[in-house]
């Protein structure tokens, strides 16, 4: 797929789909849609700065955790120094990162060795040798993936809180989810990059209930202002439609080229089967068998949350419906139950139902996410004898991908199934930047 074609669908996603989908309150539709695009342009901004400003953190982290007086850089490595293990990989970085430093002050390097140069660029994912900021097509869609739980966030926000506050929140959270970013993807190694179930969904869900502890006025609830009103509704459910239609190239960006096509198809069929069970359910939970337009607008789009993980890599067509399914009715069921508890109970009021949306369904995808690499092993690749792999490979992932290149953790000993459980007990507590907000 064309890099232009996933950005302007998830720019289409990021400002147009989130502000129509917001619109429902009958008394704050405009704020709703103008406080919506302000901070989603500040923190976009922000975005893209701070997330290059992450590369340069975790260089400093590398360097000085991994390079030490027993693991020098030079000589370069032989193959027979060299391991397989998230350590060896993770030195031969901070390494990259050294060397990094050597050509910014001797760039003479750069025409004698220029292999060595670039291959420094593209491991530490850098564009040149100077301490600047970059604008590029990546940088920017590092800045738009970065507003998404900003965006998330402000459903559990809309009519409580002014423009400035907004922007303190945008720009806290994405400050926060970028230090989420980095502690989850880069030094623990998981692999959260087809949609970001755990570092976009449920990060924005989580830091959204700490927001709104602190933003919600007493009665908040039972205020009549929180209710929708017809026009609005059927604007909201054009915006779901946009955000339907948009939401596999938010799940396939960060997927291997190889795999972009099968995670765009994983995520419609996913999509489908969550349309079908938000129908369903919203018809059987309404007692009258009729639907309910706040439960449909977020269950129709739960199946794109329910398999925005790396399960979209490895699933089959009717396992992908049968999550899609489950983000459904999840989404449902939580809206009409879990909602009205939250809101009772523990006084989190959800003016979106971003709970239902987006922390239920990613659960489910991270469930699957671990379930899916947990047959993982050394057949997938062969047991490592310090310059090949001696054991005859038994074993191909889908499409054709390298078990060594796609994870971090390749032991083969279960170890990327470990991995791929952290992230979400990690967010799953509200994160402490969130309630500084």
């Amino acid at each position: 797929m064309l890099p232009q074609r996933f950005f302007i669908e998830i720019t289409t996603y990021v400002y147009l789909g989130f502000a129509l989908q917001y619109s429902f309150l009958r008394k704050f539709g405009y704020s709703t849609m103008s406080f919506g695009l302000l901070q989603a342009t500040v923190a976009a901004q922000w975005g893209i700065v701070w997330m290059q400003l992450i590369d340069v953190i975790h260089c400093q982290y590398l360097k000085s955790n991994f390079i030490n007086i027993d693991a020098q850089c030079t000589p370069p490595f032989t193959a027979e120094q060299i391991s397989p293990t998230y350590s060896q990989k993770q030195l031969r970085q901070a390494c990259s990162c050294q060397l990094w430093d050597v050509i910014h002050g001797n760039r003479s390097i750069v025409t004698e060795q220029p292999n060595y140069a670039h291959h420094t660029l593209i491991t530490i994912g850098k564009m040149n040798f100077d301490n600047t900021f970059v604008i590029t097509l990546p940088s920017l869609m590092e800045g738009l993936l970065a507003t998404i739980p900003v965006q998330i966030t402000y459903g559990m926000l809309l009519g409580k809180v002014g423009p400035s506050q907004l922007m303190l929140c945008a720009l806290t959270c994405v400050t926060c989810y970028g230090i989420n970013y980095w502690i989850v993807i880069y030094v623990l190694g998981a692999w959260d990059h087809v949609g970001g179930s755990c570092i976009i969904h449920a990060f924005g869900a989580f830091f959204g209930i700490g927001c709104t502890l602190f933003a919600s006025p007493k009665g908040v609830a039972s205020n009549p202002d929180n209710s929708p009103r017809y026009n609005a509704d059927v604007l909201c459910t054009v915006g779901v439609i946009l955000n339907w239609i948009t939401f596999p190239s938010i799940n396939a960006y960060f997927a291997p080229a190889a795999a972009q096509q099968a995670v765009v198809i994983n995520t419609y069929l996913s999509l489908f089967s969550s349309c079908v069970a938000s129908m369903l359910f919203s018809s059987l939970y309404s007692q009258q068998f009729k639907f309910d337009p706040a439960d449909i607008q977020r269950s129709c789009i739960s199946g794109g949350v329910a398999i925005s993980s790396v399960a979209s890599l490895f699933v089959q067509p009717y396992q992908a419906m049968l999550i899609g399914f489950a983000g459904g009715f999840a989404c449902s069921t939580s809206h009409n139950f879990l909602r009205k508890f939250l809101e009772k109970k523990l006084m989190i009021t959800d003016t979106v139902g971003v709970v239902s949306l987006h922390a239920i369904p990613s659960a489910i995808a991270w469930i699957a996410g671990v379930i899916s690499v947990a047959p993982l092993n050394t057949a997938y690749m062969g047991k490592w004898a310090g310059t090949q792999y001696i054991s005859q490979q038994t074993k191909t992932l889908p499409f054709g991908l390298e078990y060594g290149q796609i994870f971090q953790h390749t032991a083969g000993n279960g170890d990327t199934a470990r991995y791929q459980v952290t992230p979400l007990q990690l967010i799953a507590i509200p994160p402490p930047c969130s309630f500084s907000s």
